[in-house]
């Protein structure tokens, strides 16, 4: 951790200690940048409640990060809670100001019986099935279909999940749907 502030690197070494050690560190961490929800950007227009709920996601995400070594140390811990929290913000902004879709409507590049089915397993409601199921896809399809079901769209998913072109986004989430078609129907059977 050459490099990094004496904080972080206490701050670090307390978190992935454990115990009555990392419950302190937390407290730390949380207090000594919660000024970020009092200088938040205004431009996404959060209320305070929502600021302050977004700071605490950011907060568990990094100390998550933190404990299971996702987080490498190329940048302190300030920027990085900065980042995650400014991404909340966003996300929050987006959530406030985008209009609500049926998800299964933003996808008219499918087939009707897919869409159909689609619609038939929302209908049923039959949640637990699709979480299953949803779980053998695979991180990058979960993340996908995520991101469809809360309205972005394709050429917002391309840029948050590295695809070249909306078009590939919309081709991917495709090909999950239809995995996850198959995979439903497999269960079905007996």
């Amino acid at each position: 951790m050459a490099g990094k502030s004496s904080f972080d690197q206490e701050i670090i070494r307390d978190l992935q200690l454990g115990g009555v050690v990392r419950e302190r560190a937390e407290y730390k961490l949380y207090r000594a940048y919660m000024y970020f929800v009092r200088e938040r950007p205004r431009k996404y227009r959060l209320s305070d409640e929502e600021a302050q709920d977004a700071y605490t996601e950011a907060f568990l995400a990094v100390t998550d990060h933190v404990v299971t070594g996702r987080f490498r140390g190329e940048s302190l811990l300030k920027t990085y809670l900065s980042r995650i929290f400014r991404n909340k913000c966003v996300d929050q902004h987006r959530k406030n100001t985008t209009r609500k879709v049926n998800w299964v409507d933003e996808f008219p590049e499918l087939p009707d019986d897919s869409r159909d089915f689609m619609r038939q397993l929302i209908g049923k409601e039959d949640l637990e099935k699709i979480r299953r199921q949803m779980e053998q896809l695979g991180d990058r399809c979960r993340e996908l279909l995520w991101l469809a079901a809360q309205a972005f769209s394709p050429g917002e998913i391309a840029e948050r999940m590295g695809f070249k072109t909306s078009r590939s986004a919309s081709s991917q989430r495709y090909k999950c749907l239809e995995r996850l078609k198959t995979l439903i129907s497999k269960e079905k059977q007996p």
